[in-house]
């Protein structure tokens, strides 16, 4: 699924052992199986996802759901995330994150009405397909325009 939130976190591998920093992923669809991987950095391993132990990716997911974050994003605003350990899921603002996502979201956005030299510039091309019409025609235009690499 789509990756809302990361989140570097500090812990230790079960018990002993020097702390390093792993990333805490939760996904959109699933947000309470998150996924722990190494930093991408250019001393990390190439298998960023099989260097961290299942001691050390639990204590991470430990670590990150005792937090309460603040985070901005353009649909929700400034909403606080959680996770809600009675009802074992992450929250958004105190509501379940598969609740938000079910229920989905309105946004307003302006129309704004396609410039005037955009029909001439389909019409144009439409005139060099060979002067077809209709759904056709327009569908012919996007192939030939679409194909790229060099000259028509």
């Amino acid at each position: 699924g789509d990756k809302e939130k990361k989140k570097t976190k500090k812990a230790k591998a079960g018990g002993g052992g020097a702390a390093r920093a792993v990333l805490v992923i939760l996904g959109t669809e699933a947000p309470e199986e998150e996924v722990v991987m190494l930093p991408p950095t250019d001393r990390s391993p190439k298998d960023l996802y099989g260097g961290v132990g299942d001691r050390e990716k639990a204590a991470a997911v430990r670590v990150v759901r005792r937090r309460e974050m603040r985070v901005s994003c353009p649909l929700l605003g400034r909403v606080r995330v959680s996770f809600c350990a009675e009802r074992r899921c992450w929250c958004v603002d105190g509501r379940a994150w598969r609740e938000v996502v079910a229920n989905g979201m309105s946004v307003e956005v302006p129309l704004h009405e396609r410039p005037v030299w955009a029909h001439a510039l389909v019409e144009g091309m439409a005139d060099q397909a060979g002067g077809a019409e209709g759904v056709d025609g327009k569908n012919a235009v996007v192939k030939r325009v679409g194909k790229g690499g060099g000259k028509g």
